[in-house]
């Protein structure tokens, strides 16, 4: 499942990477990531 999730973020992640840098990049994807499991340990 992990790798499922983390295949389209890598792909998306790199390219915003390039637009924005590598830290804003890594704070929005743990941001999202963060945000999955919250939203699924809160159900």
């Amino acid at each position: 499942v992990l790798i499922v999730m983390f295949l389209p973020y890598g792909i998306v992640g790199t390219y915003r990477a390039r637009k924005l840098g590598w830290s804003e990049a890594w704070k929005q994807g743990w941001k999202k990531i963060s945000g999955l499991f919250t939203t699924k340990t809160n159900k």
